[in-house]
């Protein structure tokens, strides 16, 4: 009974002391996912998948001479909307070219010359896959990288890429623009992205990462 006793008294201490670390952290939540770093000269800009602005500001990167050129994951394709069928039907257009032939497209449209941009990976299918597709190319060459984000990524994109590469100097940036709000639980949008990152984190340190069989990133 006695260590029984011992147990229950245990586990409510640390149950106590694990909601007020997180009454502590909640405020400060929205803050620490944005990392950031101030962009510096590069030899390579890659601009992470998952959100198409972030080759708004590759381009800016790009244009301003940090990195003489931009990296894209080769990322895999989407099976389309059931809606699309229907939007062409009705007379509106609809781009038929690979995401990867589109990135680059608005790159072009944004000033980037078509020979200051490269590809690296297959089907990539998340920010680990990556990760451990640039690690691949580069192949152990000295490189300074921007990783461009979004603001409520960045944290995560940090910790992944630094496991996979700890051997090189990763600078992460993301438009000023797109900083989450103070009071980010005020706002629907905010507390949607930052509950859903956290999660993200979460899973990924209990040993969880999104990936396809072929890839087998080590850990």
């Amino acid at each position: 009974m006695r260590i029984t006793r011992l147990i229950l008294q245990a586990t409510g201490l640390l149950t106590i002391l694990a909601l007020i670390t997180g009454i502590i952290a909640f405020p400060v939540l929205g803050r620490w996912l944005q990392y950031q770093n101030g962009p510096e000269k590069a030899d390579i800009i890659v601009p992470l998948g998952g959100d198409l602005h972030r080759l708004i500001t590759a381009a800016e990167l790009y244009k301003e001479g940090f990195a003489p050129k931009i990296l894209l994951g080769n990322q895999r394709a989407r099976p389309p909307s059931p809606l699309i069928p229907i939007l062409v039907e009705m007379g509106y257009r609809y781009p038929q070219i690979e995401p990867l032939e589109f990135q680059i497209r608005v790159l072009e449209h944004l000033g980037v010359p078509r020979s200051a941009i490269e590809s690296f990976g297959k089907e990539l299918d998340s920010t680990a896959e990556e990760a451990e597709a640039l690690k691949r190319l580069l192949d152990n060459q000295s490189a300074t990288v921007l990783l461009v984000t979004s603001s409520y990524q960045a944290r995560r994109a940090k910790i992944i890429f630094e496991r996979r590469m700890p051997h090189y100097q990763l600078l992460i940036v993301w438009a000023q623009e797109e900083r989450l709000p103070r009071q980010w639980w005020s706002d629907k949008d905010s507390a949607v992205t930052t509950v859903t990152e956290i999660a993200k984190l979460l899973h990924y340190f209990a040993g969880g990462v999104f990936q396809r069989p072929t890839s087998m990133p080590t850990k």
